[in-house]
């Protein structure tokens, strides 16, 4: 385990439930994510990924694959 997490935040327009359900495959399977959410009550859907290091994994990248909006908040 890395000592230095890394925390991402990005602006998506993942709208429901089923849609944060369809995310658990995408991100799942990366070792280094820790854990994730996404806030479907903001008004920007904010999603926070929380790695152990750097990703193996471009998440905006991903998400775009999977239909998503996804942009990097800083």
């Amino acid at each position: 385990m890395n000592d230095q997490q890394v925390i991402l935040v990005y602006r998506t327009n993942v709208d429901s439930g089923a849609h944060r359900d369809r995310l658990l495959s995408i991100f799942s399977s990366v070792r280094d994510i820790v854990e994730w959410s996404i806030d479907l009550e903001d008004c920007d859907r904010v999603l926070r990924v929380v790695c152990d290091g750097e990703p193996t994994i471009d998440v905006s990248a991903a998400m775009r694959t999977a239909g998503y909006e996804c942009e990097e908040l800083e």
